[in-house]
């Protein structure tokens, strides 16, 4: 059926259906924004672009620096090595109370040579001479450091042995080795401020590793006639091309297997008096 002006019931329902919706009023943008500031949708952060210096940075800097000492490796030994055989070509090096490091070496004993660590260059020209007479073998500690590292492979040019540790870091690892070498027969050079001082103060570590292996202690002490003198903490001398060298002997030091800590503290400072003592200026 038709209405008067010819729509059907159902097509006049539909137009006020339209109607009413044209006349509901909708959200302005006004609103939609708010009810978004409102209720704020979780936002995923987004990964910082990686930057090309950045990725330099992490994929070409450990190579890089395990190539650089690769090469201090491969370069630095030999040159030192080869600078200072010719050094020790150079010097007239006397050594005073020689007797005494016979005495020891002709019983088997090994010996535990103490110095500063100021004297290091000198210990090793002391341990080539007495290695080239067939007076035992020779060690030294060196750090877990790579500047230990370089050490170690300068000494084997020289054909001495390195155990690695330090008073800091692998302490205990360094003592144990120590004791390791001196019971198989070798000798160890021990620097008694290393490795960082303070200069001229001995450590305890000489008097205990005397006395867990029985082995004397053997002090020495050098004078120069002319030398350069760096300016480490430990003021290494290096002596001059062509000049002369006193090294002396004294007496050896041996530690009870029994020593309290009270005893090894007086052999500490016995060593140091001696090291004190025998450390003087001039000319030899």
């Amino acid at each position: 059926m038709m209405n008067a002006v010819g729509q059907t019931p159902k097509d006049e329902n539909d137009t006020r259906t339209k109607q009413c919706d044209a006349d509901r009023p909708r959200p302005s943008n006004l609103q939609s924004h708010d009810a978004q500031t409102r209720n704020p949708r979780p936002q995923t952060p987004q990964p910082k672009p990686e930057t090309r210096n950045s990725q330099l940075e992490t994929r070409n800097f450990k190579p890089r620096r395990r190539l650089k000492y690769v090469i201090l490796h491969a370069v630095v030994p030999p040159l030192v090595a080869g600078a200072l055989r010719l050094l020790r070509r150079t010097l007239r090096i006397e050594y005073r109370n020689d007797e005494r490091v016979l005495a020891l070496t002709g019983k088997k004993l090994p010996i535990v040579f103490a110095f500063w660590h100021g004297e290091m260059l000198m210990a090793l020209f002391t341990a080539c001479d007495y290695a080239r007479r067939q007076v035992g073998r020779y060690a030294a500690l060196a750090s877990l450091s790579e500047d230990g590292e370089l050490l170690a492979r300068t000494l084997q040019r020289f054909r001495f042995d390195a155990v690695r540790g330090s008073s800091r870091h692998g302490a205990r690892s360094g003592l144990k080795g120590l004791e390791r070498y001196l019971a198989n027969g070798g000798n160890v050079g021990v620097a008694v401020d290393g490795p960082l001082g303070p200069r001229h103060s001995a450590k305890m570590g000489v008097a205990l590793l005397a006395r867990n292996t029985g082995a004397p202690i053997l002090p020495f002490t050098v004078q120069y006639e002319r030398s350069w003198r760096l300016r480490s903490w430990d003021r290494t001398e290096i002596p001059r091309p062509f000049s002369r060298t006193v090294v002396t002997f004294h007496e050896p030091i041996t530690v009870p297997p029994a020593a309290d800590r009270d005893e090894l503290e007086r052999i500490r400072a016995r060593i140091e008096q001696i090291l004190l003592g025998g450390t003087t200026k001039g000319s030899p």
